[in-house]
């Protein structure tokens, strides 16, 4: 059987035609997927950044309850310390005492 001058480098070119494509495809999917892993990283980065921003804010809410209770608590016993006091009629003119010397200890 006698072969066609130029039919084999036909199929030769018309492989490497195919393969590049094949090659150019290949990389457009891996851009693809290298920027749907960079979009997701992002996104992840962001939720953990949101995360991050949570426990602070958490952080800041228990200190901040914190400070109440412990003021709370200081303001109770204060008055628990002045629920034994009586006020009097008030200082006489005399009485250098001022508003302290209006209440008396019973």
């Amino acid at each position: 059987m006698l072969r066609r001058p130029g039919k084999g480098r036909r199929y030769q070119d018309d492989m490497l035609t195919v393969l590049r494509d094949m090659l150019a495809s290949d990389q457009m999917q891996m851009e693809r997927q290298l920027e749907q892993r960079q979009h997701w990283d992002q996104h992840l980065l962001m939720q953990l950044e949101d995360a991050r921003d949570a426990r602070h804010q958490e952080a800041e809410l228990a200190r901040g309850q914190h400070q109440e209770q412990v003021f709370l608590s200081t303001l109770g016993q204060l008055v628990q310390a002045m629920s034994g006091w009586r006020v009097t009629q008030g200082p006489q003119q005399s009485d250098n005492l001022g508003i302290i010397g209006c209440c008396r200890k019973s």
